[in-house]
């Protein structure tokens, strides 16, 4: 079954949504969930998308186990985080795209996707950017991001 169910009633105007995929390296999870829990940010929806992993996952400081893929939200700035802790089957990617992006064009959400690379580590820090499509560029240049 493909829905997504929200559990908390969070005020939105135009948000921008962070996914946080386990990917490369885990960058976009890890920084998903610091962004996550440096904004102090609520659990705003459950995602069921057919293809994801049919598991439950729980935390340490509650009781109750839930859904695999949420998302959070932080209605002061205007921010919505998808975390995941199971990663998406490569075969599997296009489905559950579909039922994601169908649900963010319904609320009208922009996402922003994180990824990165597998790199050997050097004395330098790594170089951070982006890619865009539609308007992404904007939001892209805002976080001063060189495409």
């Amino acid at each position: 079954m493909t829905r997504i169910s929200v559990v908390d009633d969070v005020s939105l105007e135009d948000p921008t949504l962070i996914e946080g995929f386990p990917g490369v390296g885990l960058v976009g999870k890890i920084a998903t969930d610091h962004i996550i829990d440096a904004h102090g940010m609520s659990h705003y929806a459950n995602v069921h998308c057919d293809g994801l992993p049919p598991v439950t996952v729980y935390r340490e400081s509650e009781t109750a186990a839930t859904t695999p893929v949420r998302l959070y939200a932080d209605s002061e700035n205007d921010l919505v985080a998808l975390r995941s802790d199971v990663p998406v089957k490569p075969g599997a990617a296009t489905e559950v795209a579909a039922c994601l992006g169908a649900w963010f064009d319904e609320v009208d959400l922009f996402p922003v996707f994180l990824s990165g690379l597998g790199r050997e580590k050097g004395e330098e820090p790594p170089e951070l950017y982006g890619i865009a499509t539609g308007d992404g560029g904007e939001a892209l240049a805002r976080a001063e991001v060189s495409e």
